[in-house]
């Protein structure tokens, strides 16, 4: 939408510059919506609707293809709502193979089926990449 646009549609400088402003606020609008649910989700947000009911987004303008201070803001928005976000936990690691997956040669691997190789990958995929390239 531009002044050429909406001079066609018969308003006048005054009006359209006015339409133009309004339509320019409402977009920067959605960029930062977008921005900060794109934000809140690589954090790992559990509930984006109560996240985005709970953010207060009060002094946070999109600009420059940005939103300056939105790092701040949700650092501490995360601090104060821990409970909206998940927390990762370190999957264990073994240090030999499981019991499902010990002693399978290469010629036992050769004759398992596409569901039984699936769940070996899935079990162990350590030991699925070593028959693998075997």
């Amino acid at each position: 939408m531009d002044m050429e646009f909406l001079s066609g549609l018969g308003l006048d400088e005054a009006a359209a510059d006015a339409v133009l402003s309004r339509h320019s606020e409402e977009i920067n609008g959605l960029r930062l919506d977008f921005t900060l649910e794109r934000e809140l989700a690589k954090r790992g947000v559990k509930s984006m609707d109560a996240a985005l009911k709970l953010f207060d987004k009060e002094g946070l303008t999109f600009a420059d293809g940005r939103v300056d201070g939105l790092e701040e803001k949700i650092n501490s928005f995360e601090k104060e709502n821990d409970f909206l976000f998940s927390k990762e936990s370190a999957k264990p690691v073994f240090s030999k193979p499981t019991a499902g997956s010990a002693g399978i040669s290469k010629a036992e691997f050769d004759k398992m089926g596409y569901e039984k190789r699936l769940k070996l990958f899935n079990e162990s995929p350590e030991v699925y990449r070593q028959l693998t390239q075997g």
